[in-house]
């Protein structure tokens, strides 16, 4: 299955500005690779939660494919 994403982010950070400085770090380790083009979803904890109960194809995708 192709997600089309690379990664993952399911976090419970409430705090926009921590949330930023998280997404900076992740972009520079990526670059300190030279890897410039990534995607990257993050999620809060309680939009998976919502998600996963409404059956989000999304959700349920990445949940089969770490099944396999």
């Amino acid at each position: 299955m192709d997600l089309e994403t690379d990664m993952v982010v399911i976090h419970t950070i409430q705090d926009k500005g921590k949330l930023t400085i998280l997404k900076e770090q992740i972009s520079d380790i990526f670059r300190n690779y030279f890897i410039e083009t990534i995607s990257v979803i993050f999620m809060s904890a309680d939009e998976w939660q919502k998600r996963y109960r409404l059956a989000d194809k999304f959700v349920l995708t990445i949940l089969r494919s770490i099944n396999k």
